[in-house]
């Protein structure tokens, strides 16, 4: 006789989800690009004429905009030399001859202003910028030392027409003619240093566009339905405060 009441069969179990491999060695973070695209996009926002005047106020002004912008372009510079692709060993396709021209390049703008500065009136400082050299015969050694002191000078000075974005674009341009090497780990060892040289910048652009959006908050606070469009607008809720 068949039992009334039969026990039923325990259900399938589910499938277990596919294990996440790990990414490739070298990936960037995916918090840091979310980040630097994100905070790009706030500062095209805090660029309208509809905003720019009123965040002036709360010293949200052109120059900060300006520098968030030169370390957003900075962020970016190096996501590109912190993944660690290479080909025909040249680190992101470019030659060790183009790194070393992009650096002269840039020690040749710092030494203009230099020039510009000094020559009438203070000929003597010209010495520490190095025009004695010919700086595009020096050694790679003596290169990245004439490097690295124009660097520290210049950002002891003011320069005519010299400011953040530049003096960024020479140690970018240094930091990267130090990475590239002809073999394997030396590529590996420039991805690394950019790496880490881009993790600390991303931290630096997050606390600015938290700094934004804080000013944001006060300009246009929460709970208003005239400013719901406007701190959507920079990513913010339209209902609750900004906690950061």
């Amino acid at each position: 006789m068949a039992d009334p009441n039969p026990t039923p069969p325990a259900p399938t179990p589910p499938p277990e989800p596919p294990k996440k491999s790990a990414g490739p060695r070298g990936e960037i973070n995916a918090n840091w690009l979310d980040e630097i695209s994100a905070t790009e996009k706030l500062a095209v926002v805090a660029a309208k004429d509809a905003y720019k005047n009123k965040l002036a106020k709360r010293k949200i002004d052109a120059p900060w905009l300006t520098k968030l912008t030169a370390d957003l372009e900075r962020a970016r510079t190096l996501t590109g030399q912190a993944t660690g692709k290479t080909t025909g060993k040249k680190v992101v396709t470019q030659t060790e001859k183009d790194l070393k021209d992009a650096l002269i390049e840039q020690i040749q703008s710092i030494q203009a202003a230099a020039k510009q500065k000094y020559f009438t009136k203070n000929k003597p400082a010209l010495a520490d910028y190095f025009f004695a050299k010919n700086i595009k015969g020096l050694s790679r050694p003596d290169l990245e030392a004439c490097a690295t002191n124009i660097a520290a000078k210049a950002k002891d000075s003011a320069m005519p027409g010299i400011e953040a974005a530049e003096l960024h674009a020479l140690d970018d341009a240094l930091a990267a003619y130090k990475g590239v090497e002809t073999d394997q780990s030396g590529e590996q060892s420039g991805a690394t240093a950019a790496r880490k040289a881009l993790e600390a910048l991303v931290k630096e652009i997050a606390d600015q566009r938290r700094e934004l959006q804080f000013a944001v908050d006060g300009l246009w606070p929460a709970g208003k339905s005239e400013n719901a469009a406007i701190r959507v607008e920079f990513q913010l809720s339209a209902d609750r405060v900004f906690k950061g």
